[in-house]
């Protein structure tokens, strides 16, 4: 279970470098509205992701027990992750500074959820790296890693709105630039080497 929740924590780190509408949308809230306000926008977010996790989980254990099932969604899985560490090595980073609508913290807080909920790629994103576990962790202890790993992410966006809202004025477009780059290189790292190589080798 230990190494599991470790493992969870792992990945977390890695996908909090990620810096999509929700990144810039917490950067913003917290630059223009504060630390609780990005609170709030944060646990929306960690919300979406609790619910996304379980539909992850109950999909991979459904079809948990075909492994024809389990190396498709590898190849598309690692196909789609790929794309993603790709688009974020070579992404364009523009920041805006202009301050957001003022709404009341509860109204933020939906903000995060919807902006979540209503990207259906985070549900095939979690059902991919649920599926890849689901193999080598017991079903308490995939559940210790996904939790680990929500739990990691929202430490570090609340972590994020406090640094921001602190020290807004030191943060540049480089900075967004290399926590692209570095995020970009280690998902396509865990795609090809975890998921991709280890089908391909089966059928070689």
């Amino acid at each position: 279970m230990l190494l599991a929740i470790f493992s969870g924590i792992i990945v977390g780190l890695v996908l909090s470098l990620l810096t999509g509408p929700t990144f810039f949308s917490l950067l913003k809230i917290s630059i223009s509205r504060g630390f609780k306000s990005g609170v709030y926008f944060s646990a929306g977010v960690f919300l979406s992701d609790v619910i996304y996790i379980v539909l992850a989980v109950v999909f991979s254990l459904l079809i948990g027990f075909e492994e024809q099932y389990r190396q498709i969604i590898y190849i598309i899985g690692g196909t789609f992750l790929v794309g993603i560490g790709s688009y974020y090595i070579f992404k364009k980073v523009k920041i805006s500074n202009e301050p957001t609508k003022a709404l009341k913290n509860t109204a933020y807080f939906f903000k995060g959820f919807l902006m979540c909920m209503l990207n259906p790629m985070m549900l095939f994103y979690w059902i991919t790296i649920s599926t890849k576990f689901t193999e080598s962790y017991t079903h308490p202890e995939l559940l210790g890693f996904l939790a680990a790993t929500s739990l990691t992410i929202l430490s570090s966006d609340i972590g994020k709105s406090y640094f921001v809202s602190k020290y807004r004025s030191y943060i540049n477009t480089r900075h967004i630039m290399w926590l692209n780059k570095t995020a970009g290189v280690v998902i396509v790292g865990y795609a090809v080497f975890r998921l991709l190589i280890p089908v391909i080798l089966k059928h070689v």
